[in-house]
């Protein structure tokens, strides 16, 4: 008996045991499950919630779409206006775009999501500015006026185009017909042969959306959002911050490497932002074409912000610890780095580069910046930093131009040193762009 009374009591203990197990393994399973049930809940309200914030978004980009385009109407050229005869009416590839005959300066522009609300504030204003001023400024050389665009924003850019050539055209005329007061360009500038085309931005994209994505990855944030970065502090102590823009997540700043095989009818092309101001002539500019030597493909300014000098002293402190070349110049412009803000490319060069086509290989533009000792580097600005780790690697391939040709005014300086001395011929004035129209 008392064998079986031990037997028994095993069982029951073992059964309880069992029971009390099961109950607090129950109740383990219920609170899962209500962290579970909390935790949906919590995503749940959380993609409500971002849901009715891209709707919200939506909303005001629809809203701001429209306000742009009831700003700059789209104009329609009747059959006897004159300016049928110097704008083309639609959107063309990049192949398709050449000068009427020879004689003509290639100027690009890029103008491109201008219905986008809060991306580009100013850029209406400043792209007329600077068709006025090529015009203003003009001694009589032709122009083929290249606008990259994308099909949202073609009717409006298009009709920029069109009133700002209008407007010009009239006031001077009326002035002169008036015997008006005219201002001093007026009696120097000679109002040019023009032929404006609009390139769709995505037959240049299309071929290389693989290499873009990859590019904003290597050569941005990346970000939908403005990214604040600390600058060294003002001469008065006063704590800088420099606010890098989402716009760099934008296709436009990655394909300036693809200009020389998607602009096949065209041998050479001066590019410039939407946000420069002509002060000269573009045909003084265009001489520096025939100034490039049997390597040279592109013709650069140099940076004269200080955006690039940290990184270039970084770099060379490394050479020295690694007793190994990272920047294959000595020449301390190029050290500086560069500013796309204008830039001349010879492109039938380009086309036939060696070189140039290596360093485009999907792995090349990754790896170069590992040549440079860059591998986990913060790059921010697309292209224009692709471009500055390519001069460090291949100096032979960049000009150096005069620092006139692209005047910058920046609030962001590093070094007063910097300042170009130079009275301007294209003045660049950083950060205007983000100013509203």
């Amino acid at each position: 008996m008392k064998t079986t009374y031990i037997l028994s009591s095993f069982v029951i203990l073992c059964v309880f045991g069992s029971l009390c197990g099961a109950e607090k393994q129950d109740n383990k399973d219920n609170i899962i499950d209500k962290e579970k049930i909390e935790k949906n809940e919590v995503n749940v309200e959380e993609e409500t919630q971002k849901e009715e914030e891209r709707i919200k978004k939506q909303k005001l980009d629809e809203e701001f779409e429209q306000e742009i385009k009831n700003k700059y109407q789209a104009i329609v050229l009747e059959e006897n206006d004159a300016r049928r005869q110097l704008i083309r009416s639609e959107l063309i590839s990049a192949g398709e775009a050449k000068a009427p005959s020879d004689g003509y300066v290639s100027l690009g522009i890029i103008v491109c999501n201008v219905t986008v609300k809060g991306l580009v504030k100013g850029i209406m204003r400043l792209f007329g500015r600077l068709i006025r001023s090529l015009f203003t400024y003009s001694k009589g050389t032709s122009l083929h006026i290249i606008v990259i665009t994308d099909k949202k924003s073609f009717s409006i850019v298009h009709s920029v185009v069109a009133h700002t050539i209008g407007k010009f055209l009239s006031e001077t005329f009326v002035k002169l017909d008036h015997g008006l007061h005219l201002p001093k360009w007026a009696h120097l500038s000679i109002f040019p042969k023009v032929w404006v085309e609009f390139v769709d931005l995505e037959s240049i994209t299309e071929k290389y959306r693989e290499t873009i994505d990859m590019m904003k990855k290597e050569y941005s944030m990346n970000k939908k959002e403005v990214t604040l970065m600390p600058l060294e502090p003002a001469e008065d102590g006063t704590a800088r911050v420099a606010a890098i823009s989402s716009k760099y997540s934008e296709d436009l700043f990655y394909i300036g490497p693809f200009y020389g095989y998607e602009f096949t009818q065209m041998d050479r092309m001066i590019m410039v932002d939407a946000d420069v101001a002509v002060r000269e002539d573009l045909a003084y500019l265009y001489e520096y074409f025939d100034q490039m030597d049997s390597d040279e493909l592109m013709g650069i300014t140099t940076d004269q912000a200080g955006y690039y000098i940290g990184t270039t002293q970084w770099i060379l402190q490394r050479e020295k610890e690694k007793n190994k070349t990272f920047i294959r110049t000595d020449d301390p412009i190029k050290q500086r780095g560069l500013n796309t803000g204008v830039v001349l490319y010879n492109l039938e060069k380009i086309r036939e580069s060696e070189t140039m086509r290596e360093a485009l290989k999907y792995d090349n533009i990754i790896q170069i910046k590992s040549d440079c000792y860059l591998k986990y580097a913060g790059f921010q600005l697309g292209d224009q930093d692709f471009f500055n780790v390519l001069m460090w690697r291949e100096p032979q391939l960049f000009k150096t131009l005069p620092c006139a040709w692209n005047h910058q005014d920046t609030p962001v300086r590093t070094d007063k040193s910097l300042i170009c001395t130079e009275k301007p011929k294209i003045v660049h004035k950083h950060g205007d762009i983000h100013d509203g129209d």
